[in-house]
């Protein structure tokens, strides 16, 4: 058996790279907190800030799709709303709007005044840049009291996807997440190692 070369095994790590229900409403609040009219952190470009950071929280975009979203790509109506995503390889999907991220975009939109085609620009005019959302979110971040690095699009991203998917099937769910493979999405399925210590808990309790 000298000699012989094993397959180096690999780990697969069941660690959740997400944010809960409880941390969501805690950004909530400290985003209106910021973009008040008096003291608010964001005396600029308050709303849009706001507005971006729902459509992180409720639609799960890739940091890329959203700085490449434009006006014509969003359909907000009084009952429904739809968001048309160009996603990897030019790839399109269309993801729901719910009723919270219809208010906080249709109040965004409603005070811009300019032509620019991008749903979110810069202070200076220009379409937001992913350093730009990277950079919200770490100020978001520090004020929420978060760890270093805990809050940014990703995160984002998996905490929707978490969250959807103990409502809709898989197939439903890798189409709003954007994958090619239904085995790419099977992750935001699988139980953590807590979820499965608490089934395993509740599984041997005694009557």
């Amino acid at each position: 058996m000298n000699g012989i070369e094993y397959p180096e095994e690999k780990i697969v790590s069941m660690e959740r790279k997400s944010v809960d229900s409880v941390d969501i409403a805690k950004i909530k609040r400290e985003i209106e907190k910021m973009n008040r009219k008096l003291n608010g952190e964001w005396k600029k470009g308050g709303k849009m800030r706001v507005a971006l950071i729902y459509t992180l929280i409720y639609t799960g975009l890739r940091v890329s799709e959203l700085v490449n979203l434009n006006k014509s790509h969003i359909d907000i109506r009084e009952r429904t709303g739809t968001i048309q995503v160009s996603g990897k390889g030019n790839k399109a999907r269309t993801v729901p709007a719910p009723k919270e991220l219809r208010r906080k975009l249709t109040e965004y939109m409603s005070e811009r005044e300019d032509n620019h085609p991008a749903v979110f620009i810069s202070n200076r005019g220009d379409r937001i840049s992913v350093r730009n959302v990277q950079d919200i979110l770490a100020r978001l971040n520090d004020r929420c009291g978060f760890k270093k690095g805990t809050l940014h699009p990703h995160v984002l991203r998996h905490t929707f996807l978490y969250q959807t998917a103990e409502h809709v099937p898989l197939t439903t769910l890798t189409q709003l997440a954007g994958h090619d493979d239904p085995k790419t999405t099977m992750i935001y399925t699988t139980p953590n190692l807590q979820e499965v210590s608490n089934r395993l808990d509740s599984l041997y309790e005694e009557d």
